[in-house]
């Protein structure tokens, strides 16, 4: 009990603020970098299909599996199951990463389908519901002082707002579209 006054309720009910104030928005900036992921999808899936003869869906599984295992006739690879027992056919980042690794010859398709996805992901992240208040746009996410196993503190979309979660946010340049507001700063912490 001493725990959870001391440690755990004023935990949740900061993180409980910091969620309701949500994170102010670059929406100029959002828009741009949305925009350039969107043209790199276009010109990347071009290239894609020209290597491949035909138009595929990167965002598909059946279809890059119809096309590396078919088509292509590079080995299965399955995803691992529980007790270390192979799983189901899998055409997931790790996996198109070892095929490249193997099949140099297909290491161009591989790293255009990588980059799509990359590149998509990119695109559908900066296409995030945002909250308006008083002409700024913020991010709204509910954190969850014991949202994992470890004890790390886990974000997920509101229940009752729009919002998203923060988790999903990429480490790349889009993390630029979040302002800190006037006369604070981000900070970055390890909680160990």
């Amino acid at each position: 009990m001493s725990f959870y006054r001391e440690f755990a309720q004023p935990a949740m009910l900061a993180l409980a603020r910091a969620g309701n104030r949500g994170c102010r928005v670059d929406t100029k900036l959002r828009a741009q970098l949305r925009a350039q992921a969107e043209i790199s999808t276009d010109n990347t899936l071009g290239r894609i299909d020209r290597l491949v003869g035909r138009s595929v869906n990167p965002n598909s599984p059946k279809q890059v599996a119809e096309l590396l295992y078919d088509d292509l006739k590079l080995p299965v690879q399955r995803k691992r199951g529980k007790g270390g027992q192979k799983g189901g056919v899998t055409t997931d980042e790790e996996a198109m990463k070892a095929l490249r690794r193997l099949f140099p010859q297909h290491g161009e398709l591989l790293s255009e389908l990588l980059a799509f996805r990359g590149f998509s992901k990119e695109a559908s992240r900066l296409g995030m519901e945002l909250e308006e208040r008083e002409g700024e746009s913020y991010f709204v996410t509910s954190y969850n002082a014991t949202g994992t196993v470890t004890g790390r503190i886990s974000s997920s979309k509101p229940i009752v707002r729009k919002g998203g979660n923060l988790q999903n946010q990429t480490r790349g340049p889009s993390r630029r579209i979040f302002v800190a507001r006037e006369g604070m700063r981000f900070m970055k912490a390890d909680g160990s």
